[in-house]
């Protein structure tokens, strides 16, 4: 006989919920503050290897490993990997809702170490949320080996404005 499986088919729009979910499961599991937030980046990836996730304020202060909380309120709260501890980790830096000032964010992910021994590249997911909306960004990093800044990959670029992020919430 011939054994088969079928696989259901996920609409994107629940493959988006089993991201988010995880992301939650991750980034609280952690002590990370996943709700209640005005601006979050959190990045997700599923090996050893040390993937930082680096936020510049729109007051040009850059918050990643070695300088986790900024004068403006944002925090890397969660930071994992150092020593390849897991092959489920999660970073996450957020602004507390009513926190986070207006402006241009920069957002990035860099491979600080390689801890596979393979070095192979590796696959991340982001997710943004600023103002209640949720944005979620792929990538791989270092497919050439790459570690410090030149292995940087941008994964967004956004502006935040409180008071239309208040509008908007009041609105729905």
């Amino acid at each position: 006989f011939h054994a088969f499986l079928i696989y259901p088919q996920k609409t994107m729009a629940e493959r988006r919920g089993n991201i988010d979910a995880e992301i939650k499961a991750r980034v609280t599991g952690r002590g990370g503050m996943y709700e209640g937030v005005d601006v979050r980046a959190s990045l997700l990836w599923n090996n050893r290897n040390d993937l930082d996730l680096h936020v510049i304020t729109p007051a040009g202060e850059h918050i990643y490993y070695g300088a986790k909380q900024a004068s403006c309120g944002g925090w890397l709260d969660v930071d994992m990997n150092v020593r390849g501890e897991t092959t489920k980790p999660v970073e996450n830096v957020r602004w507390a809702k009513g926190k986070a000032p207006a402006g241009r964010y920069k957002v990035f992910v860099r491979n600080y170490a390689f801890h596979e021994s393979d070095r192979a590249p590796t696959p991340w997911k982001v997710e943004i949320e600023t103002g209640g909306v949720i944005r979620h960004v792929e990538g791989v990093i270092s497919p050439a080996g790459q570690t410090g800044d030149a292995s940087d990959m941008i994964v967004a670029e956004l502006d935040y404005a409180p008071d239309a992020a208040k509008r908007e919430a009041d609105e729905a």
